[in-house]
C-alpha cells in the first residue's frame, strides 16, 4: 500500500513538473507572439484536461485508500495508462510547439514584412519631408528676396521722394524771391483814369486837393479815391494829365503837385476848360495830387467833365 501511495505521488510530482514547465514555456510562447486569446484558450483547454486528470488521480488514490485491494497488475494498468496519457500529452505538447512555432514564424515574416513596409513609408516620408523643407526653404529665399527688393525700391522712393522735395523747396524759395523782388520792385503796368463827379456845378475850396470820385482804370492799385492821392507803386518815369472845365463867371486854377511840390499849374474862366500835364519821375511812395491853387475857391464842373490820369511810362 506504501508502495503505491509512492508511486502516485510521484507520477502526480512528476506530472505538476510537466504541468509547470510546459505553462512556463506556453507563457513565454505567448509572449513572443502575443496570441492572447488563442494561447489562453490553449491553456484553458489543458487546464481543463490536467484538472479532469488530476481529479481522476485523486479519485484513484481515494479509491485505493478506501479499498486496499488493487492488485499490482491493476497497479500497472494504472501506471501503464498514464504513461500512455503523458505521452499523448508529449505528444499534444510537442505538435502544440510545432504549431507554436510556425505561428512565430509566419509573426515573424508578417512582422518583417510590416517593418520593411513602415521602412518604405518613413523613407517617403522623410523624402517628402526633405521635399517640403527644401520648398520652405526656396520659399524664405525668395521672401527675403523680395523683401530686400522692396527695401531697395522704397529707399529709392525715399531718395526720389526727398529729392523731389529739395526741388520743390528751391523752386518755392526761388518763386518766392521772385515774388518778394516782384513785390519790392513793384508792378511793371501802372495806370489809372478817375473822373470828378460831384459837385456838378460847385466849387474847390482854397489849397483842397481834387477828389475824382469814380475809377475807369486803376491798374496797379495807385490811386486812391477817398484821399484824390495817386502813390507810387514803383521807382519810375511817369506821365500825368488833368483836364478841368471851369463852371460859372470867375476863375479855376489849378495845380499838379508831386508830394508838396508843384510840378505845372493852368487857369481857366467863363466856363472854359484847363488842362495841365507833366512828365516826371517818381520813387516808390511818392504822391501826386491835384489842387486848388488860387487863394479863393476855384468854380468846376463835375459830372465826368473833369479828369485826372497817369501812367507809367518807363520803370527805372
Amino acid at each position: 500500500m506504501d508502495y503505491e501511495l509512492f508511486a502516485y505521488a510521484i507520477v502526480v510530482a512528476l506530472m505538476a513538473i510537466y504541468v509547470y514547465n510546459n505553462e512556463r514555456r506556453m507563457g513565454e510562447m505567448f509572449c513572443k507572439l502575443d496570441q492572447t486569446a488563442q494561447l489562453q484558450q490553449i491553456l484553458h483547454f489543458f487546464e481543463t484536461k490536467f484538472a479532469e486528470i488530476a481529479e481522476k488521480t485523486n479519485t484513484k488514490l481515494l479509491e485505493a485508500e478506501n479499498r486496499h485491494k488493487l492488485t499490482t497488475d491493476q497497479l500497472q494498468k494504472n501506471t501503464d495508462d498514464i504513461t500512455n496519457l503523458t505521452q499523448l500529452q508529449q505528444q499534444t505538447l510537442d505538435s502544440l510547439d510545432k504549431k507554436m512555432a510556425d505561428i512565430g514564424k509566419k509573426n515573424e515574416i508578417k512582422l518583417q514584412d510590416t517593418e520593411n513596409r513602415n521602412n518604405l513609408t518613413t523613407s517617403r516620408l522623410q523624402k517628402q519631408l526633405n521635399e517640403m523643407t527644401e520648398l520652405a526653404q526656396l520659399q524664405q529665399q525668395t521672401l527675403d528676396s523680395l523683401d530686400k527688393k522692396m527695401a531697395d525700391i522704397e529707399k529709392k522712393n525715399e531718395m526720389k521722394l526727398q529729392d523731389t522735395e529739395n526741388r520743390n523747396s528751391l523752386t518755392i524759395s526761388h518763386l518766392q524771391k521772385q515774388l518778394n523782388d516782384m513785390k519790392k520792385l513793384g508792378p511793371s503796368i501802372v495806370t489809372f483814369l478817375a473822373l470828378l463827379i460831384s459837385p456838378t456845378y460847385g466849387s474847390i475850396a482854397v489849397q483842397a486837393t481834387v477828389k475824382f470820385q469814380k475809377t475807369i482804370e486803376n491798374i496797379g492799385s495807385g490811386y486812391n479815391t477817398e484821399t484824390g492821392i495817386f502813390t507810387a507803386p514803383t521807382k519810375g518815369l511817369y506821365q500825368f494829365t488833368a483836364s478841368a472845365r471851369q463852371s460859372h463867371n470867375g476863375f479855376l486854377h489849378l495845380g499838379l503837385f508831386r508830394n508838396n511840390e508843384q510840378m505845372s499849374v493852368s487857369v481857366a474862366a467863363n466856363s472854359i476848360s484847363l488842362t495841365i500835364g507833366a512828365t516826371f519821375t517818381l520813387q516808390s511812395g511818392d504822391r501826386v495830387c491835384v489842387k486848388n491853387v488860387w487863394d479863393k475857391p476855384s468854380g468846376i464842373v463835375g459830372v465826368g467833365q473833369t479828369y485826372f490820369s497817369g501812367s507809367l511810362v518807363h520803370k527805372m
